[in-house]
């Protein structure tokens, strides 16, 4: 039985860890020739992309627009009623994820 078969991978270097750190050692050690195991128990691109950093900052771009267009009469321009709509927020917030995320999958 080989060690393949037995879930045993062979590997020059072991990275813990499919974050922005992980996945960047793992490229960076694969482009100097390295076999390369990336471990991971959650999703690959870690938390900052998947449900931190990227998506917080998505949806507080569109919360301070909508803050910023109704305060438009202070700056003498008037746009009417302004509404959030905030499953087309969220949808928007989830665009910019996937594209981020299929950016990184295309990289490993």
């Amino acid at each position: 039985m080989s060690p393949e078969d037995q879930g045993v991978v062979k590997a020059d270097v072991a990275i813990v860890g499919a974050g922005p750190g992980g996945y960047v050692a793992a490229i960076r050690a694969a482009q100097l020739g390295l076999r390369v195991v990336l471990i991971e128990k959650d999703e690959l691109r870690g938390t900052c992309l998947n449900k931190g950093c990227i998506p917080t900052k998505a949806m507080l771009a569109s919360t301070h627009l909508f803050s910023a267009l109704r305060r438009g009469e202070e700056f003498g321009i008037s746009v009417g009623e302004v509404k959030a709509d905030v499953a087309r927020m969220v949808q928007r917030k989830d665009r910019i994820v996937s594209t981020l995320v299929k950016g990184v999958q295309y990289l490993l």
